[in-house]
């Protein structure tokens, strides 16, 4: 079953290139926004993170270990949708993408 994903943003869908990086930026934002779930406890974010400032790196190993079906059902996610309380930042190494995420955008993981 394929993982249909959406970041609502204003009530409008944010447009992006989608990649497994899309999605284990999503869920660790999620888990670190919420601090529920076993992902923030085995990986919380850095103690001097600051999204404003600074773009969390998610290299192709830590995307790989975020973007699995049992990962992703340890964050709020697994519920379906997660609305951010924060901003969080992320960066994809591999091709110099941020990915920014806004306090109010609405994540969506589901499978049909």
């Amino acid at each position: 079953m394929p993982l249909n994903t959406q970041i609502l943003r204003d009530g409008e869908e944010v447009q992006l290139r989608w990649g497994h990086f899309h999605v284990a930026a999503m869920t660790l934002a999620s888990a670190w926004d919420s601090m529920e779930g076993k992902v923030a406890e085995v990986c919380p974010p850095p103690d001097d993170y600051n999204p404003t400032e600074e773009a969390i790196p998610l290299s192709p190993t830590d995307v790989f270990g975020l973007v699995g079906y049992h990962i992703i059902a340890e964050t709020p996610l697994n519920n379906g949708c997660y609305t951010l309380k924060g901003p969080h930042t992320f960066l994809d190494p591999t091709d110099g993408e941020v990915l920014e995420l806004l306090p109010g955008d609405v994540l969506s993981m589901w499978r049909d």
